[in-house]
């Protein structure tokens, strides 16, 4: 297998990973070069990851300074305790961050993110957006680099 066929099969295992993780781990750094780490609920619309958030926070003013961004997951993680070790299949992106401000852009953030985490409650969707659409926070990253790993106990 060629580099680049290696590379393309990390890159699918990392896509699918971020699409099926429970939650990712974001990682930014403050004004002093401080790693600052914080779960979020991540969802995939045309090629970025979207995820909501407030208005006003620590993470954001992180972002709005330095906004390259790490972001992290994991998914089929298993113990197996004969061997001391863990399955699992995680995945690893690099790339910018920014708020979104396009109220159509965060309208479809919004949707992708409740398809992912509220599959059976799109009927709420009209009416959630109309109460907190404008007090909501969309944050879009756009890849730059984007790998997975998958570890299997031999």
């Amino acid at each position: 297998m060629t580099p680049e066929e290696k590379e393309n099969e990390r890159y699918q295992l990392a896509l699918s990973v971020l699409e099926q993780c429970e939650y990712a781990v974001l990682a930014t750094v403050d004004s002093e070069g401080n790693p600052y780490c914080i779960p979020i609920s991540p969802a995939c619309l045309n090629g970025a990851v979207y995820f909501h958030c407030g208005l006003r926070g620590q993470k954001l003013e992180y972002i709005r300074n330095r906004p390259q961004v790490c972001l992290t997951g994991a998914a089929h993680v298993r113990q197996v305790q004969d061997k001391y070790t863990m399955d699992f299949d995680s995945f690893v992106l690099h790339g910018t961050a920014e708020m979104i401000e396009d109220r159509e852009e965060k309208i479809a953030a919004l949707r992708a993110i409740s398809e992912r985490y509220a599959p059976d409650r799109l009927d709420l969707f009209e009416t959630i957006m109309a109460r907190s659409l404008d007090k909501t926070g969309i944050c879009k990253i756009t890849p730059v680099k984007l790998t997975g790993r998958r570890k299997r106990a031999k």
